[in-house]
């Protein structure tokens, strides 16, 4: 199979936009988020960076998209449970108050949010890099 030149600007536009505008983009929503619903930065706990995790599932939404596999959303929709349930599955501490665990269940929304919005990003770049 040869790839024409109009292929490759096509393939990188759409890995562009999956993964740099995604990464951006996606950071801008929770930032604008956490704001909106009065909560601050988290503290850097020990934990997988944000990017590296979005990063990881905007290239598998965008590998799954672009080389058609078939039942990726099966795929996309178990990497999203697994990601949110494996987060929720942390202890809140006996001693929180209302207002923490009200916190603790604003920020999983949020993180729900996020995340569909970063697989958004890597299907429609996907669907622009597809040949």
């Amino acid at each position: 199979m040869t790839v024409t030149g109009a292929q490759m600007i096509c393939g990188g536009a759409g890995l562009a936009a999956a993964m740099v505008a995604g990464h951006f983009g996606t950071g801008w929503f929770l930032e604008f988020l956490e704001r909106s619903a009065g909560l601050g930065r988290r503290s850097e706990e020990k934990r997988v960076p944000a990017w590296i995790t979005g990063g990881f599932e905007r290239l598998l939404t965008f590998g799954l998209v672009v080389t058609d596999f078939p039942g990726f959303q099966n795929v996309i929709l178990a990497w999203l449970a697994v990601k949110l349930a494996a987060n929720w599955q942390r202890a809140e501490p006996a001693n929180a108050t209302e207002i923490e665990r009200q916190e603790y269940r604003t920020r999983a929304q949020i993180a729900l949010m996020a995340g569909v919005l970063s697989i958004a990003f890597a299907y429609f770049g996907g669907m622009v890099a597809k040949p």
